[in-house]
């Protein structure tokens, strides 16, 4: 379908500041987004911080780019841009929105992806790059002169090469522009290697294996990772001019004796916890803590079972109603046949374990008991849902059986109270492999294979707060990929593999939204 284009231009919007001694500056914001973005609009709107600044009728072609000038740098120094498509009843059925950024003291084009609230769509560029199973980590731009503020943009990279090998590139992808920039990082080629980002903005690199192993099953364990096997990356920065250019800052910090790869990560204040993994010796049960200011590793007490391909998660009512060394720490599946299931870790005053599962009884497989194994599962923490003591839930979801077998099953875990109990979810699809996130009052499980080993090509959304199914919507296929959520207002799904081969595809998830 060939787009149409659109121009208008508001120059003069804001009179005060045309009459001001403050130069008046113009913007150019090209909307971009999937041809039937505005289907059903009749109006849109543009409004920066809340406040709508113009208006326009659309008659549903996509792309198209408009105008905007008397924009005051001074009195407005910052501000989120925001498009709306409304129906002639005044429905929202088209939103897109930038981050916020600074009115500079020149001319801009500013990018604006729009697309249906509840969606799941291509991103106008791709990655660029092919890579599989990269890590991705978050990063809120660090401002400073000349850098912009509040941007919150996903670093990915390293993985394996379409050659076979181990990468040792990262990438950043800018939300304002929509394309993919290159970053100069000095680190170590990784494969499988975990990255754990801090809301501090440092971001740690894990593990890993310096070579890409031949395909020899998943409890094999390749060639020894490499030392040094943590890297911090400290800052990301984004420069104003053209909202184009990332620089990084990484520190290399060698933690001697975490020869592993695979590991489950979670951050609590100053300390970074790491569980479990592979060493030259296969599934290990252990468990270290380093602080992001100290090299020297402490070791804990190790889990009660080895474990791969499982999940951690920090429970919050701990963290924010408790001081950070009383959280509870839940580490969930990935364990060997006939091992405790699940685990907690009480971090106060020293860390100690007690299950919290027991293996499920002969005949339960296939349904959702509280002690059923499961590995390459996902853990989400449900943002609302609370028991009668305000305590967190925690969702586990999916994964695959001792036998091998993909599960579409679920459970609810209370880790306040060391208890689980059934989830009225049970996935349309049954997949491993698979990302899954909470945005708003969505929770949308993207990704994975099914139970024949093929990329499934949907995604599922349910309501967060109820659990209710809401829609089922095509998806790129592909295996173990990256997300992460951009400020609230939408995610980004990125890299994966299908059939053995790197997906570049972009998709950009928004949650739906009244207004």
């Amino acid at each position: 379908m060939t787009a149409a284009w659109l121009a208008w231009s508001l120059a003069g919007l804001f009179a005060a500041a045309a009459c001001s001694e403050v130069a008046e500056e113009s913007y150019t914001f090209e909307i971009t987004g999937p041809a039937d973005a505005f289907v059903g609009a009749t109006v849109a709107t543009l409004s920066l911080a809340d406040r709508e600044i113009a208006r326009t009728a659309v008659n549903g072609n996509m792309p198209f780019s408009l105008e905007v000038g008397g924009l005051d740098p001074v009195n407005t120094p910052f501000g989120i841009f925001a498009v709306r498509g409304l129906d002639a009843a005044g429905n929202l059925v088209a939103f897109g929105q930038t981050p916020e950024i600074e009115i500079e003291t020149r001319p801009n084009l500013v990018r604006i992806f729009v697309q249906k609230p509840g969606t799941l769509v291509k991103s106008p560029v791709d990655l660029g790059v092919q890579l599989r199973e990269p890590v991705v980590m978050r990063f809120e731009a660090v401002p400073g002169p000349g850098y912009l503020r509040g941007v919150t943009t996903p670093v990915f990279g390293l993985g394996a090469t379409t050659a076979g090998a181990a990468s040792s590139q990262l990438f950043a992808y800018n939300p304002i522009t929509h394309r993919t920039v290159p970053l100069e990082y000095a680190g170590k080629a990784r494969y499988r290697s975990t990255g754990l980002g801090r809301p501090d903005g440092i971001s740690f690199l894990f593990g890993g294996l310096s070579a890409v192993p031949p395909p020899e099953g998943p409890e094999m364990m390749p060639p020894p990772p490499l030392p040094p096997l943590v890297e911090t990356i400290e800052q990301l920065q984004l420069e104003r001019g053209n909202f184009s250019q990332f620089s990084l800052r990484a520190n290399t910090v060698p933690i001697p004796g975490f020869a592993r790869a695979g590991v489950a990560m979670t951050s609590l204040g100053n300390w970074q916890y790491v569980f479990g993994g592979i060493d030259a010796t296969g599934p290990v049960a252990k468990t270290t803590r380093f602080a992001r200011d100290n090299a020297q590793p402490v070791e804990l007490p190790p889990m009660m079972a080895a474990r791969t391909g499982h999940t951690v998660t920090a429970d919050p009512t701990a963290i924010s109603t408790a001081a950070i060394n009383e959280a509870r720490i839940l580490i969930y599946g990935g364990a060997t046949p006939g091992q405790p299931v699940a685990e907690l870790l009480d971090t106060d005053p020293n860390p100690v374990w007690a299950a919290i599962a027991q293996p499920a009884p002969a005949g339960a497989v296939g349904l959702a008991h509280p002690g059923t194994n499961r590995k390459d599962h996902q853990a989400i923490i449900l943002p609302v849902r609370t028991t009668m003591g305000n305590n967190a839930q925690f969702l586990i979801l999916g994964g695959r059986a001792d036998d091998g077998s993909v599960r579409g099953d679920s459970i609810l875990c209370i880790p306040a109270e060391a208890r689980f109990e059934v989830s009225p979810i049970t996935l349309r699809t049954p997949r491993a492999d698979f990302a899954a996130f909470t945005l708003r009052d969505d929770l949308v499980i993207v990704g994975g294979v099914n139970s024949a080993g093929q990329p499934v090509a949907t995604a599922e959304i349910y309501n967060a707060k109820t659990l209710a199914f809401i829609a089922e919507v095509p998806a790129t296929p592909r295996a173990r990929p990256g997300v992460t959520t951009l400020g609230g207002t939408s995610a980004i799904i990125l890299g994966g593999d299908a059939a053995g081969t790197p997906v570049t595809a972009i998709e950009i998830y928004q949650p739906l939204r009244s207004q």
